[in-house]
């Protein structure tokens, strides 16, 4: 996916991104759409047959410390952190590029992002806005909940274009669009550079400070023989450094 950006950005096409936000995607799941379309897929009637029957009048009961809600009976949805649940949500959800011209769906489970690509920065947007428009359609059809609220906006412009910000219209809502945004763990910006990934708000160096800043704290509570530097490594070496840093600022005398 970040590939295809990085190849438009070469060839100096400008690359429009919206990332959908599905609310409680696998819970609205409707299991009689589902069985229609993996018939339609080639499923067999044994398969499809075994397939309702996991997910129909599933008994659920949920705890919260040592307090259990009454059982209820539900066939709406696939089960959550069942394996076989992101495979069908994507069979579900794989007829979306029938709605749509000239633009790339990619997905993984129900994280869903959809990109079109032009030498013209307009015609992203007006393609952005249509088939965003379609996707809602596909989504209302198959009883899925897109949220144009919380659904990001990314432009990846060509070199040397200006830098103002773009909107488009959903659902009646306008999405303007945002410099950076996290894709699938990742921080991805518009410039596809890895600053805001490493240095930024909640980027790789921000969580290793977090990270040593608790190892400093465990250390205090660590007894001093059970500690151990590598004087072999050199000293700009990552777990020299650490554990350097730790010792010079122990408190003295502890056991």
């Amino acid at each position: 996916m970040i590939s295809d950006w990085v190849k438009n950005h070469e060839t100096n096409e400008h690359t429009g991104v919206l990332l959908w936000d599905l609310s409680a995607a696998f819970d609205t799941l409707d299991v009689n759409i589902l069985c229609q379309k993996l018939k339609l897929y080639g499923a067999n009637d044994r398969a499809v047959r075994l397939l309702n029957s996991f997910l129909t009048n599933r008994r659920q009961q949920v705890r919260i410390g040592d307090t259990l809600s009454e059982i209820k009976t539900t066939s709406i949805g696939c089960p959550q952190g069942s394996l076989l649940s992101p495979l069908l949500f994507l069979v579900y959800v794989a007829d979306v590029e029938h709605w749509v011209q000239n633009m790339k769906i990619r997905g993984y489970a129900d994280d869903t992002a959809s990109s079109v690509h032009s030498p013209d920065i307009d015609k992203v947007t007006a393609e952005l806005e249509s088939n965003g428009g379609k996707i809602l359609r596909f989504m209302a059809s198959n009883m899925l909940v897109a949220n144009p609220d919380k659904t990001g906006l990314l432009i990846i412009r060509a070199r040397g274009t200006t830098q103002d910000t773009r909107s488009i219209v959903l659902g009646g809502k306008i999405v303007t669009e945002s410099p950076v945004h996290k894709i699938l763990g990742m921080t991805i910006n518009n410039k596809l550079t890895w600053d805001d990934h490493i240095y930024g708000k909640g980027g790789l160096i921000s969580s290793l400070n977090s990270k040593l800043g608790a190892i400093k704290r465990i250390s205090y509570h660590v007894p001093a023989k059970y500690t151990y530097v590598d004087n072999n490594q050199s000293p700009s070496s990552l777990k020299d450094t650490i554990w350097h840093r730790h010792l010079r600022s122990r408190p003295p005398n502890r056991e």
